[in-house]
């Protein structure tokens, strides 16, 4: 049995208690003797374990608590002696204590606190705007103070977890977790001026928004919802605490408890909006205070001093500041407090939604800086009052832990005990903690509830009706569905509160779920704002992983219990269970002492401050590694990142300050003289360069030519990414310059920045000086540049006759050519700069020449760094004749600036040496692109191009006219011929990519679906057998359905067998059909339609062509007959269109041709109907009789063929004379 304890805590003991723990065993022995009543004896029983709660203990108790737990429980069943154990009165009375009801009549202060707190939400709601804006409604219309947000800061997350979980924390633990406040000093400048500058510019009511610039809108999907599930869970905490406290205080229903504080915040919380959540946050701060300073002021009165408390403490052994273990699987160590602390704090101040929408409801970024440092001190100062508060509670009960001794069931409850037992006598005192305890979960709760209903708008609700309803939602829409929002999480956060209870600790349960998904939601952002290369698919597969390894290590079981630092029940009253707890305990702990301790999986052993940094640092790295992986196989790009399509400009405001600086001077041109003035004004200098070059002297250099000076400036006002008007900036400038004036000349825009000219070489001058001086309104400063430049110019009456002598000096008259290159540089161009690349100058060469070369054909424009088209609109009009155009060594960036000219016929283009060839890896595709916005070109960068299917015709601007008769026009067959074979040549070859260029570039094509009962038996040709060579056989029909002056409408059709089919090993029999509408196209043709059909072949088409190769001719009736079709059935692969096809000639539009019947034999003409085809043949060929039946027989009377065959014989020069002899 262990000793009695002497000195000070005997002597307390002494005077709460009626005896020595010797006398009370004695009492035991004579009442067993003396009663022997075996009824009274089971009640007495009765009453004592109902008070007894071995439940309670195993769960929050340490090793000493359950080992006691094991003791009662065996002695009580086994030991006749225990039955006639009485129950110390003054024991009876310190364990009911909490049973009796509130000290406060009517909870006069719990209620003041409610209606005072529903009341700035109706007052909020009549009062300014009335809620009816989302700006107003979600940030307080960016209008608070300082004060009341960093009030609201504090009073958001460190509510009664603080209050309740601190103070139990230093009581059982130690003054380890007090460390972590260097922790907050730390992480606050990183938050300030690293993390909230980059929210701040956004505007937004959700940062999430971030996500969705940065990667996309499935990652600020994916972000939203884990901090989405991360606050309900710490809700329904936050609530539990206060109805924890009212039990332990007043008896009051725990349900009722957490029922009255949920609606309460939900109703104010949705009536009054953002404005209404920040004033009762303060108005709750203040009395979360004064409940925390009133403890320690009694524990103070009663101790004599802070001085004892701190004492008693430190013999206790609960003052720990320095524990400098690197061991992770320590709870709470210097390291752990320190990094550990810097991972929760920037989860929660850096990018927790629930922060950064308060820090974004004040006026600028600098008050926004302002309030997150005045909140330091706030949670500084609560953090060292809740600690301490935890010492005085240890100061009261260090001889009688409340937990052993059974008078409350879990360690949350020792701050509301400790105020019944010490301010319990004192009216108001314990009304005022129990308000103070409302106070901090109505401002958790009502943070919460605003921020989940800011998020839920603003990333899902507003997206989706944006998507389905193709519209913006109102500020009125917005408003209502937030307030409906904010009830139904009203509503979630009550059930989340019902099943808190099974948590353990308030403090690591909050903090738990903080690390286990804030850790890797700030790997996440922090991945964005300072890793370039990373990219969407990247971010989500990394937050991903940290989600599920932070959800494995925080949830995973078993875990080990707690060490806890010596509680004992030494000094309690006389009870049964302190009696037995010494009796038995010393011979159960040498027992399991003995035993070898459980195994734990060491990552459920690390402590819980950690799972922040592991989140973070998982989410981090593996986010650079799986982005650098994406980009490297090519599936993501990161094109979300840049402002343009070029991917040249990066989106700098989504980076850190630092980085964002370091993007902005990288994609900032070099500030270089890229030319003398003396170089511009000699007339024998070379050329100036304008190229920059980075060995160039950066500056002003002034020179004097002729006594002539030249001080003609370029300005470049680099944007930082922002859109400023020009007026804007303009203004910004002369405010910096005050009181010099100056014009602009020449405003335009180059990429990231603007270009400008002024005309004066001290206002040049000045500028340089004032570099990095010009602040916008919005706080962010301009980036000048100043250069040397060319001359203003004024293109006057007497420039234009100046370029029009040189130009005459460079015209070509017999080759229709004009040579403009380096035209600048023209030796009769004195004192005077002519620069193309100035829009005036270029669009007076073009009314030069449009006035005196109409006829021009070529034109070349090498080296004249031409950056853009603008003067050549209307071109077509101007060059009606141009065909030769270089454009060699200039700045043009995209093809799209050669639109301008998509009417011009060019047939040679040059383009070398030009920016956007270097957006072109793949040359094929740039050739590609070129031929579409100039389909007549056949030579590119001095190389001829492959002919494109276009067939050239004698008449270019009409199609051959329709003969009104069944048979085809020589020459429209011979178009189609021509085109058929050339299309299928390339089709069933390796590289179908040439027939893009047959398309028109509004062409339609559409393919028919068979019905579904044919869908299952097509499914291997779509797969396996698209290409033509693939057949085994086939019989193609070509009917011509339109033959018009500006189109051609024929048709394709046939069978085909597959050679290889996984649903017949034989092979499947196939119909398709083909129509195509073909148009004039520069000297040829191009598809315009395009309509493709295939189904299974019918029984009968089967059969057909199953039967061995047999040639039907079908023979006319009259010679008007019209419709009529002809086929040929081809013995082979599709080689030539001669083997392949047979061509039939309809005036109108007829039916689709399919296949003949199988049982049509095949049948020579008569003799009339011969006589009638030799003299058709006679008039289209123009042979006589003899020829003409000649050509028939030879064919087999196949009129169509005969005309095929002779058409292309007489191409080839190859019928005699005597042929056409009459």
């Amino acid at each position: 049995m262990p000793k009695p304890r002497g000195g000070q805590r005997q002597q307390y003991n002494s005077g709460g208690s009626s005896g020595s723990r010797f006398q009370a065993l004695n009492d035991y022995q004579n009442d067993h003797d003396d009663r022997d009543n075996d009824g009274r004896k089971k009640e007495r029983n009765n009453t004592r374990r109902v008070s007894f709660k071995p439940s309670a203990l195993q769960k929050q108790g340490g090793i000493k608590s359950r080992l006691a737990e094991m003791a009662v429980r065996n002695r009580l069943e086994d030991d006749e002696d225990m039955d006639g154990l009485t129950t110390n009165t003054l024991y009876e009375d310190r364990r009911n204590s909490r049973r009796k009801g509130s000290p406060i009549p009517k909870g006069k202060f719990g209620q003041s606190l409610l209606i005072i707190s529903a009341g700035i939400g109706v007052y909020y709601r009549l009062t300014g705007g009335k809620q009816k804006t989302a700006k107003e409604y979600l940030l307080a219309d960016r209008g608070m103070g300082i004060t009341p947000v960093a009030f609201s800061l504090t009073a958001s997350l460190m509510s009664a977890v603080t209050i309740l979980g601190v103070s139990a924390e230093n009581y059982q633990y130690g003054t380890q977790f007090v460390l972590i406040n260097i922790a907050y000093i730390l992480a606050t400048p990183f938050a300030a001026y690293l993390i909230l500058p980059v929210f701040y510019r956004l505007k937004t009511a959700s940062v999430y928004e971030y996500l969705e610039q940065r990667f996309g809108y499935a990652t600020r999907l994916y972000a939203s919802l884990a901090f989405s599930v991360q606050t309900a869970l710490y809700m329904g905490i936050v609530l539990y605490a206060p109805a924890l406290a009212l039990e332990a205080v007043t008896g009051l229903n725990i349900v009722f408890s957490i029922l009255i504080v949920g609606l309460v915040c939900t109703f104010y919380s949705t009536l009054g909006g953002m404005k209404a959540v920040l004033i009762t946050d303060i108005f709750q701060s203040v009395l979360m205070f004064a409940s925390v300073f009133a403890i320690i002021i009694c524990a103070g009165i009663k101790a004599g001093g802070l001085g004892p408390i701190w004492e008693t403490a430190r013999e206790g052994g609960r003052l720990e500041f320095f524990n400098f273990s690197v061991d992770p699987t320590h709870r709470h160590t210097f390291f752990t407090q320190i990094i550990g602390g810097l991972g929760v704090y920037l989860s929660l101040y850096g990018v927790n939604q629930v922060q950064v929408q308060r820090l974004l409801s004040v006026k600028s970024l600098k008050a926004s800086a302002n309030s997150l440092w005045w909140s330091l001190p706030v949670l500084m100062v609560l953090s060292f009052t809740t600690c301490f508060s935890g010492l005085c509670m240890y100061y009261y009960y260090k001889g009688c832990d409340p937990l052993l001794e059974g008078r409350i069931n879990s360690r949350d409850q020792l701050m509301p005990l400790f105020v019944i037992d010490t301010m319990g006598h004192i009216p108001g005192l314990s009304g005022l903690f129990v308000s103070g305890i409302f106070s901090g979960s109505l401002s958790s709760i009502s943070s919460a509830i605003s921020s989940l209903s800011a998020v839920t708008m603003e990333d899902y609700i507003k997206p989706w009706v944006a998507y389905r309803k193709k519209k913006e939602l109102t500020d009125a829409r917005t408003t209502f569905y937030t307030k409906i929002l904010n009830l139904i999480y009203g509503a979630v956060c009550l059930g989340i509160a019902f099943m808190a209870g099974s948590i353990g600790g308030l403090l690591q349960a909050a903090l738990s779920i903080f690390g286990i998904v804030g850790g890797p939601l700030l790997g996440l952002f922090t991945l964005g704002m300072y890793v370039q290369k990373a990219n969407q698919k990247g971010a989500i597969t990394s937050l991903t992983i940290g989600l599920a390894i932070s959800f494995w290590i925080g949830f995973g079981q078993p875990k080990p219990p707690i060490p806890l630092l010596p509680l004992d029940t030494d000094s309690c009253p006389a009870s049964p269970t302190s009696l037995i707890t010494d009796i038995f305990t010393s011979n159960l702990l040498e027992t399991v002492k003995a035993e070898e301790e459980p195994h734990y999986f060491y990552l459920y052993r690390i402590s819980y401050m950690w799972y922040a940094v592991i989140g973070f640092l998982i989410t981090f790295i593996l986010g650079i590694f799986f982005s650098w992986l994406y980009e490297l196989l090519g599936w993501d790009l990161n094109d979300a990142l840049y402002t343009d399509t070029s991917r040249t400009i990066i989106k700098s405001d989504l980076f850190v300050p630092p980085i964002a600086k370091r993007i902005r001077k990288k994609q900032m041109p070099l500030v270089v003289v890229t030319a003398t003035s003396s170089e511009i004004g000699n007339n024998n200098s070379r050329t100036p360069s304008f190229v920059e070059e980075e060995n160039a002297a950066p500056g002003l250099t002034k020179s004097y030519t002729n006594s002539t000076e030249l001080t003609d400036i370029s300005i470049g006002v680099i944007q930082s990414g922002q859109r400023y008007s020009k007026d804007d900036v303009i203004r910004a400038i002369l405010s910096a310059i005050s009181p010099d004036i100056f014009i602009p000349h020449y405003w335009r825009t180059e990429k990231n920045c603007v270009v400008f000219f002024v005309d004066d070489y001290a206002i040049a001058q000045r500028l340089q000086q004032i570099e990095r001086s010009v602040q916008m309104s919005d706080g962010y400063r301009l980036f000048i540049r100043v250069r040397a430049s060319c001359p203003i110019v004024s293109v006057d009456e007497e420039f234009k006759e100046k370029m029009k002598l040189v130009m005459a000096k460079r015209y070509n008259a017999h080759t229709k050519a004009l040579d403009l290159t380096k035209f600048h540089a023209d030796p009769d161009f004195r004192n005077m700069f002519v620069g193309l690349f100035r829009t005036p100058v270029m669009s007076a060469a073009l009314d030069i020449i449009q006035k005196n070369i109409p006829d021009l054909e070529a034109l070349n424009l090498n080296e004249n760094n031409i950056a853009s088209m603008e003067s050549f609109k209307n071109v077509e009009q101007r060059l009606p004749h141009l065909k030769i155009l270089y454009l060699a060594n200039n700045n043009l960036p995209s093809l799209a600036h050669l639109l301008v000219l998509r009417n011009v016929p060019i047939v040679d283009l040059v383009l070398k040496n030009n920016p956007l060839r270097q957006r072109y890896k793949d040359h094929a595709l740039y050739v590609s692109e070129v031929r579409r916005k100039f389909p007549k070109i056949v030579k590119l960068d001095g190389e001829d191009l492959e002919p494109q299917i276009l067939f050239d015709v004698n008449d270019t601007s009409t199609l051959p006219k329709a003969q009104a008769s069944f048979l085809c026009d020589a020459s429209g067959a011979d178009i189609i011929r021509q085109f058929l074979e050339q299309y299928f040549m390339i089709f069933d070859s390796d590289n179908r990519q040439p027939l893009l260029d047959a398309y028109h570039e509004q062409a339609m094509m559409s393919i028919s679906v068979p019905p579904a009962s044919q869908a299952g038996r097509l499914h291997s040709f779509w797969k396996f057998n698209r290409n033509f060579r693939r057949i085994v056989n086939n019989e193609d029909v070509t009917k011509i359905r339109q033959l018009k002056p500006k189109l051609i409408a024929f048709t394709v059709a046939g069978l085909f067998k597959e050679l290889d089919s996984s649903s017949n090993s034989g092979g499947d029999i196939r119909y398709f059909q083909r129509q195509f509408v073909i148009v004039p196209a520069g000297g040829g043709f191009c598809i315009r339609n395009e309509m493709i059909l295939v189904t299974s072949a019918t029984g009968a088409q089967a059969r057909t062509f199953l039967k061995p190769p047999a040639v039907v001719s079908t023979t006319p009736t009259a010679a008007g007959t019209a419709g009529a079709a002809a086929t040929v059935t081809s013995a082979a692969a599709a080689g030539s269109l001669q083997n392949r096809l047979q061509m039939n000639q309809p005036t109108t539009s007829a039916a689709a041709l399919m296949p003949p019947p199988a049982d049509v034999a095949p049948r020579q003409p008569d003799e009339s109907m011969k006589m009638q085809m030799v003299q058709a043949m006679c008039v289209q060929s123009n042979m006589n009789a003899e020829w003409s039946r000649k050509c028939l027989e030879e064919t087999n009377w196949d009129y169509n063929h005969a005309a095929f065959v002779f058409e292309k014989l007489h191409k080839e020069c190859k019928i005699p004379p005597e042929a056409f002899i009459k």
